[in-house]
């Protein structure tokens, strides 16, 4: 019983120990190959790779507003709405011309982090029709198109 209490122990270090390493590592975002620079760095939270919205997107050539009476940042891109509020399980992506709203479902919620909006990285490519991939072995996140 001992000996298992200690393994246990061990164990939750070393999984302690490992999540701090992966909080620590930086990740690079690469936009049609520039990479991107951001004022709050991209981070992994609830194991997504989580970026700033209004930088990203801007970067993509859409426009980001704030409405803070929804708690929400809402991006307008070629024909595009994106309704995109903090907390949310999901997010809505709006076609001005054919009236169509198509709900996304999201892993982890948009969330405030020192006063910018995270959202997952996989939501730039629903949102914007981006491609997205992740680079594991270095930590590269890259949207094109």
């Amino acid at each position: 019983m001992k000996r298992l209490f200690v393994l246990a122990i061990c164990a939750i270090f070393v999984f302690s120990f490992a999540n701090t390493v992966c909080a620590a590592t930086e990740i690079t975002v690469l936009i049609n190959g520039e990479k991107a620079e951001f004022d709050v760095p991209p981070q992994i939270i609830g194991n997504r790779t989580m970026v700033p919205m209004r930088k990203t997107f801007d970067l993509l050539g859409a426009k980001v507003e704030w409405i803070a009476e929804m708690r929400m940042a809402v991006a307008t891109y070629s024909t595009y709405i994106v309704s995109m509020p903090i907390g949310a399980d999901s997010f809505t992506v709006t076609n001005v011309l054919t009236n169509e709203t198509v709900e996304h479902e999201l892993d982890v919620p948009a969330q405030i982090v020192n006063d910018r909006t995270l959202i997952p990285l996989r939501a730039v490519s629903a949102a914007l029709g981006k491609n997205v991939s992740w680079d594991g072995a270095t930590s590269t996140a890259k949207i094109d198109g």
